[in-house]
């Protein structure tokens, strides 16, 4: 396989009636709203609507927030900071990442978290200079106070980690299947070479949860199953929970609410963005592929038009992503962000031309100042979508990071963003995007 150049498409001139636009030679930018439904939390990394009706939001440092009916409640609905491992004020991707809810949870109470702790107590010498904290899947239950049981914690999947960075964190039910989704990063530091790391990298190693989506069957409590239609689970060369290999850090990912597809975005090195229609087996590239182009890990940021990769390993071909864009480190004067933050396929009503179009956005175009960028990308059946600007017309520039999305039951979406770098105040904001005035 040959790096191959990132596409680019001269956007047609179309009349959108419930999106302002405008027009340049190669982009349509729709216009939106910010509209504050949530303030005074702290770092929201996650928000997902429960079979009871309400959406929940997880805060970085430990507390799942409830909000029901357009208010949030003062009260968590658990929270777990003395579990959670202490987090750097200043920058960290460790914390309270993902929740999920059973799709029986109105009747049995059960739901699913993933977070990161302090690096185990067993864990040999050995093992723990090359380590930097341990993570959960754990499974909780609902009080007969309605609130979460803060004893009831079952833990389902310990997870050790080489580092602070890359933990994914995504915890998803399959809306067709009903079994548990869960993405991984690679163990962080940079160009999957984390120390005590197989020389191909976590990513591609088949003996490992690092670097990986996989798929739970949870239907009893307190443990976890093995599907029988994993797609490796005949192949003793893979650990059998492995849905899909190939990930750098699949930093949110969502089912489409219309058509069930998975979708899930990786954050890319330092030159591409990406995002991937997940394939069940599939090896979606990383460290081969950054992105669609061949990566060298020991040139991280050199991509000539030469070079030759593999097409596949392990007998899987590599699938490229349907979303990429260039990273303002490696490219400056061509990049749009420097690290992609996973959105939903729009299938609310309110902003009738976004139906169906993924949005999106990236956590800022600067690390140590917030300038978050929104998108939206159309589909097509060939090639790379095409990305277009999403402007925000009641609120000045720059923007806030861009955190993570939301979507409740109709549909729409929202954006959990914050002012401040690290999780250390109790002033950040969750938006939902609505028409413009």
């Amino acid at each position: 396989m040959k790096a191959r150049a990132l596409l680019s498409g001269v956007g047609t001139l179309a009349l959108l009636a419930g999106v302002a636009m405008t027009h340049d030679m190669d982009a349509q930018a729709a216009t939106v709203n910010l509209e504050p439904v949530a303030e005074g939390l702290t770092h929201p990394v996650d928000m997902q609507l429960a079979p009871d009706g309400r959406l929940y939001v997880l805060e970085q440092p430990g507390r799942i927030r409830v909000m029901e009916n357009g208010e949030m409640r003062d009260e968590p609905f658990l929270d777990i900071t003395d579990k959670v491992i202490d987090l750097d004020d200043e920058f960290d991707e460790r914390g309270l990442l993902g929740i999920a809810f059973h799709p029986e949870y109105e009747e049995n109470g059960r739901f699913f978290v993933y977070y990161s702790a302090e690096m185990r107590e067993d864990a040999e010498l050995g093992t723990r200079m090359y380590l930097n904290h341990t993570a959960y899947l754990a499974e909780y239950h609902r009080g007969d106070d309605g609130n979460a049981d803060p004893d009831s914690e079952m833990r389902l999947m310990t997870i050790d980690q080489p580092a602070f960075n890359h933990n994914g964190g995504q915890v998803l039910f399959g809306p067709d299947d009903g079994y548990l989704y869960l993405s991984l990063g690679d163990g962080g530091t940079a160009n999957d070479m984390a120390p005590n790391a197989p020389e191909h990298g976590y990513g591609q190693e088949r003996d490992t949860w690092l670097g990986k989506i996989l798929r739970l069957d949870v239907s009893e409590e307190g443990e976890y199953s093995v599907p029988d239609d994993n797609p490796f689970v005949d192949d003793d060369e893979y650990r059998p929970e492995i849905y899909t290999l190939g990930w750098r850090n699949p930093w949110r990912m969502s089912f489409d609410k219309e058509t069930g597809e998975l979708y899930a975005t990786d954050v890319g090195q330092d030159a591409f963005e990406s995002m991937n229609h997940v394939q069940a087996g599939g090896n979606h590239g990383w460290r081969i592929l950054e992105g669609t182009h061949c990566f060298d890990p020991h040139n991280p940021r050199e991509f000539p038009e030469d070079r030759e990769c593999a097409d596949e390993n392990w007998g899987l071909p590599l699938l490229e992503p349907v979303i990429e864009y260039k990273n303002l480190n490696t490219f400056p004067d061509e990049g749009r962000g420097i690290s992609i933050t996973g959105g939903y396929m729009y299938r609310g009503e309110e902003i009738e031309d976004l139906q169906g179009m993924y949005v999106f956005g990236d956590w800022s175009r600067s690390f140590t100042e917030p300038d978050g960028v929104l998108m939206y990308a159309e589909p097509n059946e060939d090639g790379l979508w095409e990305i277009h600007d999403i402007e925000v017309g009641n609120m000045d520039e720059p923007l806030p990071f861009f955190l993570a999305f939301g979507q409740d039951g109709d549909g729409e979406l929202y954006v959990m963003t914050t002012r401040t770098h690290g999780p250390r105040t109790e002033d950040d904001v969750i938006y939902k995007i609505v028409p413009a005035d």
